[in-house]
């Protein structure tokens, strides 16, 4: 699966498409109060359909969690973390290798 990187700025269309859709301000990001998930369905939706037009929102949600991590390259290994989700990548890839 290739990553999936922001190798152009988000467009004002795109930035409003996750905001709509994840129902938080991009600013917000950064608040570790708020839930991300949304936010990364959207932002990932958004990075597939530059490579994809026809890639739904259906088809990012059909993702499993595990592939998150492979799929999402934002530049460094702290992006996961700022999103607030690396505490549950490590217990998702944990409760792979126990299985």
């Amino acid at each position: 699966m290739d990553k999936l990187t922001i190798d152009s700025p988000l467009t004002l269309g795109e930035i409003e498409f996750v905001e709509d859709t994840s129902g938080l301000a991009i600013e917000t990001m950064g608040d570790p109060e708020r839930p991300k998930m949304k936010f990364v369905i959207a932002l990932v939706t958004v990075l597939k359909r530059r490579e994809d037009g026809d890639w739904t929102i259906k088809n990012t949600r059909e993702l499993a969690f595990t592939d998150l991590q492979k799929l999402i390259d934002l530049g460094d290994d702290s992006t996961l973390l700022a999103l607030g989700i690396a505490e549950e990548v490590e217990v998702a890839d944990e409760a792979t290798k126990s299985d």
